[in-house]
């Protein structure tokens, strides 16, 4: 199951319930899937789980510790697993960590994205315009999502030219490139280390927490990229 799989579930599944007040609202989805929510104080790293019981009810427990943003994907994380019939392995990987996580829970963070934020309501919402932090706070406070989830998820449906790129430990972990990107093959490869020359790199460099904006050649993030274009 590829990620374009994963995605064609999703919306099929958004579709098959009424998801008008998601925003506010993630009971259709539990319901749709036959489970219930439970909130409960868990241990530091451990975002949620989910228990089936022998009468096929699915208990869905959340962490009442993190924040609704994390929770709300949780659950609907949790939902994917039961949708897609997928079993957990979380292992001792911490949920925000793209390093060595097993493919179910990879599909199932997809699948969760197109659930708290859907795919004809995400459009009708985005503003017209190029991105930047306002408007990825916009967009995450309008789904109550965090601001790498919107991020990721606008990169994905914009028709500009346009990536987010998730980096750990001074490594591309992922990144999420536009169809504009994805047609004209301008690959960001996973694993790597974060390029020197990106502002990513002078920011990581001097150990500070910061924003910053800056023009530099396009080679430095895309590989097999021709000469003669600039990125911002």
């Amino acid at each position: 199951m590829d990620e374009a799989d994963v995605q064609q579930r999703a919306r099929s599944f958004v579709a098959s319930v009424d998801a008008s007040n998601i925003r506010d609202d993630l009971s259709p989805y539990v319901a749709a899937v036959n489970a219930k929510v439970v909130k409960e104080e868990l241990g530091e790293g451990e975002s949620g789980y989910t228990l089936t019981k022998p009468n096929g009810k699915h208990v869905i427990t959340v962490n009442s510790l993190e924040s609704d943003e994390r929770q709300r994907f949780t659950i609907c994380h949790e939902v994917a697993h039961i949708a897609l019939n997928l079993p957990s392995s979380h292992d001792e990987v911490p949920s925000w960590s793209y390093a060595k996580r097993h493919p179910n829970e990879v599909a199932c963070d997809t699948f969760a994205a197109e659930l708290l934020m859907p795919y004809q309501q995400w459009l009708t919402a985005v503003p017209r315009g190029e991105p930047s932090a306002a408007l990825i706070e916009h967009m995450a406070a309008a789904f109550r999502t965090s601001f790498p989830a919107a991020a990721s998820r606008f990169a994905c449906l914009t028709d500009m030219p346009c990536a987010f790129v998730t980096m750990e430990r001074g490594i591309v972990r992922y990144a999420a490139r536009s169809m504009s990107l994805r047609r004209a093959n301008a690959w960001i490869p996973p694993r790597s280390l974060i390029p020197p020359g990106s502002v990513s790199h002078r920011l990581r460099a001097a150990e500070v927490s910061a924003m910053d904006t800056a023009d530099v050649a396009q080679d430095i993030w895309f590989e097999n990229w021709g000469n003669g274009f600039d990125l911002w």
